[in-house]
């Protein structure tokens, strides 16, 4: 039995954040059919998340298992399709964003641990007809015809049929802005704007200041992959600093045009997060105190 994730989704219409994982299973159908499934969702790797569940999905409710052998030339099925759900409480959303903050990318990496349990068809068939001897008794007699009646001989060792349970471990990585779009809306998230903001690739060429101002930046940056806020805030200060009374600004903005001054994306997105943050801000804190806007 193989398998393979070839779908992972968050669910839209749940009361709680779940995600979906779509696995297809690749065996023969005939003489095994899947029983029951349990694992979990790991992340990355080590850290348990939500135990796993079936998603009751199933086109089809009923599963022959067949010991005849397949006529020549007939279609013989050889997939089934596993659901997978696990339910994220607010904690594992949390450490998710938490992981997501400290991954350059922004990624999510999903594990899977899955114990696959199926029913498997041990019994040999034995192609019979029906010989009557002498006397008129009838009797089972070995058939040449291959679409005659088949009599199940057991295997000594394992019977007619018996279970077998097959470890599946599979991994997903969810891109930063996927998971931003299609996957935080509906886990309770909220909505995102990605934004890409260029970076100086050579300050010092335009004096100490900016220098200075661009190596604050820059460790705000790691502070801001690893979740230190306060660090963050606290780096960022040395940007601010570094154009107080700094006349340089407005010689740049005058010569520059400022009265016809087009902006460019960068700038759009940059006045736009502002603006949200500022209204996230006081809109939580207004909520908070309880006070109407």
């Amino acid at each position: 039995m193989k398998a393979e994730l070839v779908h992972v989704e968050a669910i839209e219409k749940s009361v709680h954040p779940t995600v979906k994982f779509n696995l297809e299973i690749d065996l023969d159908v005939a003489r095994e059919v899947i029983v029951s499934a349990t694992g979990a969702l790991f992340l990355p790797t080590d850290t348990l998340l939500a135990p796993l569940f079936e998603v009751p999905e199933h086109e089809q409710f009923e599963f022959p298992l067949q010991a005849s052998p397949v006529p020549a030339g007939a279609y013989k099925p050889t997939r089934r399709w596993l659901r997978l759900g696990a339910q994220l409480s607010e904690r594992a959303l949390d450490h998710i964003e938490n992981h997501r903050e400290k991954d350059r990318r922004g990624d999510v990496t999903f594990t899977l641990h899955v114990r696959v349990s199926t029913l498997v068809v041990t019994a040999e068939p034995w192609l019979a007809q029906t010989v009557v001897m002498d006397k008129g008794i009838p009797v089972f007699a070995e058939s040449k015809n291959a679409t005659g009646k088949a009599l199940l001989r057991e295997d000594p060792s394992k019977g007619f049929l018996f279970e077998r349970t097959v470890s599946v471990d599979k991994q997903s990585t969810i891109p930063g802005t996927t998971w931003v779009h299609d996957f935080a809306p509906r886990l309770g998230l909220g909505r995102f704007a990605v934004v890409e903001i260029p970076v100086i690739t050579s300050p010092a060429a335009l004096g100490k200041r900016i220098d200075k101002a661009v190596k604050a930046a820059d460790e705000a940056e790691k502070h801001l992959h690893a979740g230190e806020w306060d660090d963050v805030c606290k780096d960022l200060r040395g940007v601010w600093e570094a154009f107080k009374n700094y006349d340089f600004i407005k010689r740049v903005t005058i010569k520059d045009g400022y009265s016809d001054l087009h902006a460019q994306k960068e700038d759009a997105y940059l006045l736009y997060t502002l603006a949200r943050a500022a209204l996230n801000l006081i809109a939580r804190k207004a909520k908070r105190l309880g006070l109407p806007g």
